[in-house]
Parts: structure tokens; C-alpha cells; sequence
């Protein structure tokens, strides 16, 4: 017996919709956590009174919903106008949005990230810029944790210091994968640009590094954490002089320092094993 999905599928290929309409309901369909169910909803709602659906229509609101999505989150990552009210609209749009299903805000998302790779393209794994000013960090489940702490990070950031990061949009975390969606910021790797800066913009680098390093030491800790050393929510941290995992959390400076001295020590060993 035919499956909605599958039936569903059938109409929309036999239904000669205008480009983009075809990938936009494929996605929509094959996206999905229940696909029966997307396709269920597809055919009811959008019923033309015969055996098949109004497509159009719905690729017309499937527009309007990105197209909502996609300017909210824009003024929030350009944050050009800081008047009260546009920052009132804007958070009140996030939080709007925020009440669709995770399944339409996935399948966004996902239709954000293939406009994104024929754009821009794609040179690091898991990671891809979006139209818009954004970009998305995407994974298995695995990585959950992992964006949750940046998303947490960046807000911490954002809203005790000055320092100039992304704008934590989206976190979307299912049982198989993990969305984290921020600003863009305009400028260049300062490890590459390095070399072409003059002196004076070198000092200014180093100047406004130490001013950043400032600020993030004056965070307050939470009072109430028994450990010394966590993520922002608490738990592990991540830190590559120790580890590419997850690491502690470290009930003192010491336990901290200490395994940051096992891991040069076990660096220090293998390079020796290597050249010898």
C-alpha cells in the first residue's frame, strides 16, 4: 500500500510547479521527523477539492514563513537600529518563531544551508555560511552539547563585555542531529591578515586583544558552582591544549594546571616517538 509520503511525492512531481517549487516540497517531505504526518498535513491543508493539493499556495507560504524567519534574525545580526522599539519587534519575532515546531524550524534551517552552499559554497565540515548575515554549525547528535555550550557562551559574552562576537540565534537540538544558527561578523582572520597589517595596526591588534582578555577575566563566576573551571552552563569545557573532547569540570586551578601539564607531557612523548 502506498505510504502519504509517497503518494504526496507523486502528486508534487506530476504537478509541473516553477522552480524553485519542486526541491522546496521535496524538502519539506523527505526533511521531515514524520513524513506520513508532513504529508498528511500537505494534502489537508492545502486540498484543491480534487486528488491533489495546491502546491503553489504552499510554497507561497513556505516563502512567507522563511522570509519572516530570515528578516528576523537579519536585524538581529546587523543590529543597525538600536532603538527600543525595532528591538522590542525583533525579539518578539525570535520568540514567535521560536513556538513552530522544531520539524518546520529544522527544515528551514535546512533549506537555508543548501541556498548557502550554491552561494557561498562550503570549505569546513559542519560549518556553512547562509544568506542573510548567518551562519549554521551542523552535526549529529554528538555535537549537541558542544553547541549548546557556544550558544550559551556567546550569549554570556554578548551580554557581560564589549567584545565584538556572533549573535547566538538558534540552537536546535533533536535525537539525531544539532543546529546552531549565529550573526555573521565582517572582517578577516586576524592570523591571516596579520602579516599585511602595519605596525600600528599590529599594536592595535594587541591592544584590543588585551582589552578583551580583560573583560573576560571580570566575568563573574557563579557562586553556587562547587567547580573552579566549567562551560558556561557548568559542565565539561572544551580546551585543545588538553584535549579535542570535552574535558573536566576541574574543582580547582590546580586539577586544571595539572592537566594541562599531562597533556604536554604526553605531546612532548609522542613527538619524541615520532622523530625517533
Amino acid at each position: 500500500m502506498e505510504s502519504d509520503k509517497t503518494r504526496a511525492l507523486r502528486i508534487v512531481r506530476n504537478a509541473e510547479l516553477v522552480h524553485p517549487g519542486l526541491p522546496l516540497v521535496e524538502a519539506f517531505l523527505n526533511d521531515a521527523v514524520d513524513g506520513d504526518q508532513a504529508a498528511r498535513y500537505l494534502l489537508q491543508t492545502y486540498a484543491d477539492g480534487s486528488s491533489g493539493a495546491n502546491f503553489t499556495r504552499f510554497v507561497k507560504d513556505w516563502k512567507d514563513l522563511v522570509g519572516f524567519y530570515s528578516r528576523s534574525c537579519l536585524r538581529r545580526s546587523q543590529n543597525t537600529d538600536s532603538s527600543p522599539f525595532t528591538q522590542t519587534i525583533t525579539t518578539a519575532s525570535l520568540a514567535l518563531w521560536s513556538k513552530f515546531p522544531d520539524c518546520i524550524r529544522f527544515t528551514t534551517c535546512k533549506i537555508l544551508r543548501t541556498a548557502g552552499f550554491y552561494l557561498y559554497g562550503s570549505t569546513t565540515r559542519g560549518i556553512q555560511r547562509l544568506p542573510f548575515g548567518m551562519y549554521l554549525k551542523h552535526g549529529p547528535e554528538i555535537h549537541a552539547e558542544r553547541h549548546a555550550g557556544e550558544f550559551h557562551a556567546l550569549k554570556l559574552v554578548r551580554s557581560q563585555t564589549c567584545i565584538p562576537v556572533p549573535h547566538p540565534i538558534e540552537l536546535l537540538l533533536s535525537s539525531t542531529e544539532s543546529f546552531l544558527v549565529t550573526s555573521r561578523i565582517e572582517g578577516e582572520p586576524a592570523g591571516l591578515a596579520v602579516d599585511e597589517c602595519s605596525d600600528v595596526e599590529v599594536h592595535q591588534i594587541a591592544r584590543d586583544l588585551r582589552s578583551w582578555i580583560a573583560e573576560l577575566h571580570a566575568i563573574k563566576r557563579d557562586r553556587d558552582s562547587k567547580d573552579a573551571i566549567t562551560n558556561v552552563t557548568g559542565g565539561p569545557c572544551l580546551d585543545y591544549r588538553i584535549s579535542g573532547e570535552r574535558v573536566g569540570p576541574f574543582h580547582s586551578e590546580k586539577e586544571f594546571s595539572e592537566s594541562l601539564r599531562r597533556s604536554r607531557r604526553s605531546s612532548l612523548r609522542d613527538d619524541q616517538m615520532a622523530s625517533g
